[in-house]
């Protein structure tokens, strides 16, 4: 809920004001050959709705001054008006906004949660797929006697893997194409075959 006293609500509109006029500048400095950053328009917008707040708040409060005169001791008091959004004095506001522009100029508009969340996940998945291509340069291709001798380890322990008609000879050879197309890391073992063989004879075996 937003609670103001006076012309406090004045803020919000200062606010607009500013914002707008910041959009309005922006394309006027690309014009006189100045590129600012987006975030370096918005402040801009802030920093004249702070001042708008702050002049026009301590306008208000000098303009607004009564003096009282106390019958009982004939002493003479001032009774400034109240002009607050968000219990905030409306020239205090352009002090908090004026910060605020200054923030945003080196940071930028603040993140949502999931914003940062997205980001986040972004740069993990960046790292991830940098790593993976780091590893993919010191891969040393398997050795073809080696992968022959796997070959014919995996045949000789799974006699169904040299049939072409067989299931098993099918599914190894459509995991194989998979993994291949995939660049997985085991096909760049010198015993792949029998890796795969493996695989797919525990997959048999759970159905």
């Amino acid at each position: 809920m937003i609670f103001w006293t006076g012309s406090g609500l004045l803020a919000i509109l200062f606010l607009i004001i500013g914002v707008a006029l910041g959009t309005v500048v922006s394309p006027f400095l690309h014009q006189v050959g100045i590129h600012p950053e987006e975030k370096h328009g918005f402040a801009v917008g802030i920093v004249i709705a702070g001042l708008l707040c702050w002049f026009v708040g301590r306008r208000l409060y000098q303009r607004g001054e009564r003096v009282f005169v106390d019958k009982a001791t004939g002493h003479e008091f001032a009774v400034k008006p109240s002009h607050t959004f968000m219990f905030i004095p409306l020239h205090y506001c352009g002090v908090l906004l004026a910060a605020f522009a200054v923030y945003m100029w080196i940071n930028g508009m603040p993140e949502s949660r999931k914003e940062r969340r997205n980001r986040r996940a972004e740069k993990e998945q960046e790292a991830a797929e940098a790593y993976e291509r780091e590893l993919e340069k010191f891969a040393k291709p398997p050795n073809p006697e080696a992968v022959a001798t796997a070959q014919q380890a995996a045949t000789k322990k799974y006699p169904e893997l040299g049939k072409a008609d067989t299931q098993f000879n099918r599914d190894f050879v459509a995991l194989y194409t998979k993994y291949k197309a995939e660049g997985a890391t085991v096909m760049s073992k010198d015993d792949w075959p029998m890796l795969v063989a493996d695989e797919v004879a525990a997959k048999m075996k759970r159905q």
